[in-house]
C-alpha cells in the first residue's frame, strides 16, 4: 500500500504543520503479471477538523511504471481537475475590473 500525506507548513514551521489531505492506494491482488488494480481513497480535512472522503480505482496499471506514476493517476481519478479558460488567466487584485 501507498500512502501520500499533503501538509501545510506555514513559513515552513514544522511545529505548525496542519494535514490538509492523505491517499491511499491498495493493490487488490486481481490483477496480471503486467498490470495491476488498485482501490484509492482521498480524505481532505479542513480547518474546523471536518473530513470529506472520496474513493475510486486505477486499473490496468502498468506495474513497470513507478510508484510516483501510480500516485498521479489515482490523484487524477480521485480529484480530476477542470480545465477552462478561466484557469488559465491572471488572477486579479480587487481594484481590477473584470475584462470580458
Amino acid at each position: 500500500m501507498l500512502r501520500v500525506t499533503i501538509e501545510l507548513l506555514p513559513d515552513g514551521d514544522e511545529e505548525a504543520a496542519r494535514v490538509l489531505g492523505q491517499m491511499t492506494i491498495a493493490n487488490d491482488d486481481t490483477g496480471t503479471a503486467f498490470n495491476g488494480h488498485y482501490d484509492t481513497q482521498l480524505t481532505t480535512f479542513d480547518r474546523d477538523g471536518g473530513s470529506f472522503v472520496r474513493t475510486g480505482r486505477v486499473e490496468d496499471f502498468n506495474r513497470e511504471r513507478s510508484a510516483v506514476d501510480l500516485v498521479m493517476f489515482a490523484l487524477e481519478t480521485l480529484n480530476p481537475l477542470r480545465r477552462s479558460g478561466a484557469m488559465l488567466r491572471a488572477p486579479q487584485h480587487e481594484d481590477e475590473t473584470p475584462r470580458g
